[in-house]
């Protein structure tokens, strides 16, 4: 627990999880005793680091005052936008689990502006519905309930009202779908008492989840099929453009790198890395003048953005305009930059 502060802040629903599985797996041992409480202080206590952390990390401070700022990682999503988009993304990562198509290593999901349109109710009262089966089933069957409550639980922190640049991602199911696989495999014996059954099903499972696999393994197989499964799937996002850009150009196919970040920046007319790649691709082919434009681009975009003074500050002395080379290099270097190497 105290190592997992330094890793990932969901490590915050530790604490949460333990308590869960006293009250619903260890009824000897439940939180009604003071025993209860005490085992699991330990826990609390290392969990109240990572708001500290975080402050120091993304404040720079050890203040803990600026709560708002400290509990979002972007400007761009209010908290009930992100969280009325959470319902559906819940939503999906359900599907996910049950029936594996369409994953997506850089979704473009559109975001929830309010509670009531669809598919966003929808998905809320499904939820909804899910949290009340736990309530209902906290006395008849114990594991179903704890399922329920530790997928929820699990997701809580990325799921809920602290806004994160991306939404979704897939590799936020990897815990929580211990629930899932558990809720589904115990679906599976109470559902059919004859085991030759019970096989024949779990083996036609495994063959399908592998073919599945494999087929997502062939996508995987290199970059450029990668790249291109996604850019199928998210074709109006930048960022998938922008990292196409980078792969063309770590293989030297200039042309195809300047067109990516071209259409990046067209699809996000402020994506400031869309247009300082494409400005280190135009010097790496010698077209200097071009590679300044976008260095101004970028420059306006982000005044304080050091790297964009040390490459053009690399552009100007390959041009031969050593003054100007000069005031760039130590703007970059005031701003943080390390220009002697």
């Amino acid at each position: 627990a105290f190592l997992g502060v330094f890793c990932k802040p969901i490590i915050v629903t530790l604490p949460l999880t333990l308590m869960v599985i006293e009250i619903f797996l260890l009824e000897e041992k439940d939180l009604k005793t003071l025993k209860g409480w005490i085992r699991l202080l330990p826990y609390i206590g290392v969990a109240a680091i990572v708001p500290v952390l975080l402050s120091l990390w993304y404040l720079d401070s050890a203040k803990l005052s600026d709560v708002s700022q400290m509990t979002r990682l972007t400007e761009s999503i209010s908290r009930t936008e992100y969280l009325f988009t959470q319902f559906n993304v819940l939503m999906n990562y359900l599907k996910l689990f049950v029936l594996p198509l369409n994953q997506n290593l850089d979704y473009d999901f559109p975001l929830a502006q309010t509670l009531m349109e669809w598919p966003t109710f929808f998905s809320f009262l499904i939820l909804l519905g899910l949290l009340f089966l736990a309530g209902a089933l906290f006395k008849r069957n114990r594991l179903l309930s704890f399922c329920i409550v530790f997928f929820f639980g699990t997701l809580s922190l990325e799921s809920s009202i602290f806004p994160l640049p991306d939404v979704i991602f897939e590799h936020r199911l990897y815990l929580p779908i211990i629930a899932l696989c558990l809720l589904f495999s115990y679906g599976l014996d109470v559902s059919f008492s004859c085991p030759r059954v019970r096989n024949i099903i779990t083996v036609l499972l495994i063959l399908f989840f592998s073919v599945m696999s494999l087929q997502r393994n062939i996508i995987w197989s290199n970059k450029y099929t990668l790249l291109g499964d996604v850019l199928s799937k998210s074709p109006n996002k930048a960022r998938v453009h922008n990292s196409l850009g980078l792969a063309y150009a770590q293989d030297e196919l200039y042309e195809e790198a300047v067109a990516a970040f071209t259409q990046a920046g067209f699809l996000a007319p402020a994506y400031l890395k869309a247009y300082n790649n494409r400005a280190n691709v135009y010097r790496l082919m010698g077209q200097y003048e071009q590679a300044l434009e976008d260095y101004e681009k970028v420059l306006s975009l982000d005044p304080d953005f050091s790297m964009g003074y040390f490459f053009r500050s690399k552009t100007n002395d390959a041009m031969g305009h050593c003054h100007e080379a000069v005031q760039d290099a130590l703007k970059a270097r005031k701003l943080g930059f390390p220009v002697d190497q």
